[in-house]
């Protein structure tokens, strides 16, 4: 599974392509002057080329570029080994079951050891273990695939299976268009890294084999011509497994931040909990396993579509019919390829069985299909050769070497061509099997939201909204504030004025009381303290059982904690207490002035005097 646009994957492919083109270009032309590989020889070649040969040349690179970006994930995908003999593929897939359980029972000894020393770098390699181990291989044995690169992209999509419930090969190639700029940046990167490696690999493969026209005279260029690209095999493939970790790293990141992007292109709500995404994306799955609701009936291969009559003059096709007697369609849903219950059961042609035209599955012998599968391995290998024979043609000079692969290729073209038609010509009279699974999908619940906007509107919306005050509450009360823990208060101009000590700390205490009560005897909030008193300022607005209000300290040179409170308060009869610590370290008269808004809008402020005095030094 891999992002579904390789255009994009231009860059990467062009190293891999230059490889390919210059060291099978280089290989003839060092080998002009014999069996023995020469630098001398490919230096007087390169200096005889001409500049149409040179375009050539680039033209060939480009070629391959772009071939090689449009095939690099069907390399991908058979390096992962889905599609792999079934014997072989067991046998690797044995070993790599074989190398995870030695992981595991390294990582639970080392567990077990870290638990009983406590050691902490031991907890830290088994930390270490325990990701590489979950990156590397999946849980479940099911999904192992016989490669390390094929381990590595199935433990990410089982990790995300497990959590989300999607099926990861249907929902990346949409989620990927959902995507914000950076996470789409970073998958290609990634993915374009895991291709360009696993190009390198594959195509230094058939390099080394050509090398070794040139092995039968022992010489340095004649070993680095055979080295060279069984070097870069040996070093690109566990670089390709490493971009496969980091590439899985990429899809799981994209789910955990973008999915409900998905939801929202899909018109559906986002899911409330987990337990209903998970049921959620089980129903998507299931519907894109289905390829979509069907609200008619899609003929299947051996069906034919009846033509135009006298009342259809232009021909358009109808409901198809099966071509073996009349079936009764389906009211939408997925198709079946049955009629009504038990209207085929019991029929010659059809003896119980589901499949159409009465074939059964097991009608094949073991004899066929031995013969089919070497068939399709025929033109598997043939196919191959037929790549090895282009190019070896495209940098062929006079050389038998070279002509000699250019008649193998074709040879292989041939036998590949003729082994596809005649697998095409036996699958024509094979029977459409029924769909594996009769049940619909459960229904998806649509949300259709208003047209999205653009992020500057949305940005603007927000802003006004935060400035835009709510509309104003209507409330009485009264509002008291006095300082606690002072050292003396002092009656100034018949107004209190407390005294602290330098560096101590005294307590702000604020009391609103709502209601008439209060707001005519705003003096009951002090509780026979020494402090100020005032009712709140008459707010008329909208009527409410509750209103917010909004406090502040403010007190200049001075430290207070906290400088701001905010309540919920009931309009009627509703009382709330806050309390905020000043203190300050230079002697002197400092004012403080506590303020309460409601809506944005001020409705009372109390002012509070304060003396600091100087603590005299100690010893005097």
């Amino acid at each position: 599974m891999h992002a579904p646009q390789p255009g994009r994957f231009l860059t990467p492919a062009l190293l891999p392509a230059l490889f390919v083109v210059c060291y099978l270009t280089a290989l003839p032309l060092g080998l002009a002057d014999g069996p023995a590989a020469s630098t001398d020889a490919l230096q007087r070649r390169l200096a005889r080329l001409s500049g149409l040969q040179w375009i050539g040349l680039v033209v060939m690179v480009l070629s391959a570029t772009l071939f090689l970006s449009h095939c690099a994930p069907a390399l991908t995908r058979l390096l992962e080994g889905d599609r792999w003999s079934g014997r072989i593929s067991r046998l690797l897939r044995a070993r790599q079951r074989w190398r995870r359980e030695i992981a595991r029972r390294r990582l639970t000894s080392q567990f077990e050891e870290a638990l009983a020393t406590s050691d902490p770098e031991l907890l830290i390699e088994v930390r270490s273990m325990s990701a590489w181990l979950s990156e590397r291989y999946p849980m479940n044995d099911g999904l192992l695939r016989p490669t390390a690169l094929g381990n590595a992209l199935a433990a990410a999509h089982e990790q995300i299976e497990d959590v989300y419930g999607l099926d990861v090969r249907l929902a990346w190639p949409r989620l990927y268009h959902v995507l914000g700029k950076r996470m789409r940046t970073e998958a290609d990167t990634r993915g374009g890294l895991l291709h360009m490696y696993v190009s390198f690999f594959v195509f230094s493969l058939p390099a080394t084999a050509a090398s070794l026209i040139a092995w039968p005279r022992w010489s340095v260029p004649a070993m680095v011509l055979w080295l060279a690209p069984l070097g870069i095999a040996a070093m690109t493939y566990p670089s390709a497994v490493r971009a496969a970790v980091a590439y899985g790293s990429s899809l799981r990141v994209a789910f955990d931040l973008h999915r409900f992007d998905l939801y929202d292109a899909l018109h559906l709500p986002a899911p409330a909990n987990q337990e209903r995404e998970r049921v959620t994306n089980a129903a998507l799955s299931s519907q894109w396993r289905h390829s979509a609701f069907r609200s008619h009936d899609v003929p299947y291969p051996q069906q034919s579509w009846p033509s135009g009559g006298d009342d259809d003059p232009v021909g358009l096709p109808r409901t198809p019919t099966m071509s073996g007697g009349e079936e009764t369609p389906e009211p939408g849903g997925v198709r079946t390829g049955r009629g009504p219950s038990g209207s085929r059961a019991g029929t010659p042609e059809n003896d119980g069985a589901d499949n159409v035209g009465g074939a059964r599955p097991d009608e094949n012998s073991p004899a066929d299909v031995a013969g089919e599968k070497l068939l399709k391995a025929g033109a598997s290998g043939a196919g191959v050769l037929a790549t090895v024979g282009a190019m070896a043609t495209a940098a062929a000079t006079p050389m038998a070497g070279s002509l000699l692969l250019t008649g193998v290729g074709t040879v292989g073209a041939v036998a590949a061509f003729a082994a596809t038609e005649l697998l095409r010509r036996r699958s024509q009279g094979e029977p459409v099997p029924a769909p594996a699974e009769d049940t619909q999908p459960p229904t998806l619940d649509y949300d259709h939201r208003a047209a999205h906007q653009s992020p500057l509107v949305q940005v603007g919306d927000s802003i006004r909204e935060a400035l835009s005050p709510s509309p104003p509450k209507a409330f009485r009360g009264g509002m008291a504030v006095t300082l606690q823990h002072a050292d003396r208060v002092e009656r100034v101009d018949d107004e209190p004025e407390w005294h602290i000590r330098q560096g101590h700390e005294a307590a702000v205490v604020i009391s609103i009381g709502l209601g008439a009560e209060y707001q005519q005897r705003p003096q009951r909030l002090l509780d026979g303290m020494e402090g100020v008193a005032d009712e709140l300022l008459a707010v008329s607005g909208q009527s409410a059982d509750v209103v917010d209000l909004d406090l502040t300290v403010d007190a200049p040179f001075m430290t207070v904690r906290p400088e701001r409170h905010s309540v919920r308060a009931q309009v009627a009869g509703g009382q709330v207490r806050f309390r905020s610590t000043v203190s300050a370290v230079e002697a002197g008269s400092y004012d403080i002035r506590v303020a309460v808004y409601a809506s944005g809008r001020l409705v009372q402020a109390l002012p509070l005097s304060l003396v600091v005095d100087e603590v005299p030094p100690v010893g005097r």
